[in-house]
């Protein structure tokens, strides 16, 4: 199943974005992974969060383990290489990202791991504690043309 962005997709990414910015990280409801299928569901009616939404978790321990059972062992780098197979995502090189593209960056110190987020034109959009959080491209590790 390849994915499309609806007519409206800027629109609907700009009321996402607004609903979102001030909402902080919270496992299994609004982590990075999340943030960025539901970006990707508010732009194209496509849930890839689908499988992690049916077995919830609430913990990083536990998100670890949906992880490993989700890619039989593998990283959060491996569930979106999964996700973008199943869907015909295409990889793209990480300076050509443009609006609302899935991002997979280093985390910022203090952070284990890398983490997922959308481009958001001029920065990159992560969510953190507080919220929204912006980056530039830099950090960018791999990035899937939505």
């Amino acid at each position: 199943m390849t994915l499309m962005r609806l007519p409206d997709w800027e629109e609907r990414l700009t009321e996402f974005l607004r609903e979102r910015r001030d909402m902080p990280f919270t496992w299994g409801r609004n982590d990075c992974a999340l943030f960025a299928c539901d970006a990707v569901l508010a732009m194209t009616g496509t849930d890839l969060a689908e499988w992690f939404r049916a077995r919830p978790y609430a913990t990083a321990l536990e998100a670890a383990r949906r992880i490993r059972q989700f890619t039989d062992g593998g990283s959060l780098s491996d569930v979106a290489r999964r996700l973008a197979e199943r869907h015909s995502i295409e990889e793209i090189g990480p300076a050509f990202a443009t609006l609302g593209d899935v991002v997979l960056a280093d985390g910022p110190a203090g952070r284990a791991g890398p983490m997922l987020g959308i481009s958001g034109g001029h920065a990159d959009l992560y969510i953190g504690e507080a919220g929204i959080e912006e980056r530039g491209a830099d950090s960018r590790l791999k990035t899937w043309r939505i």
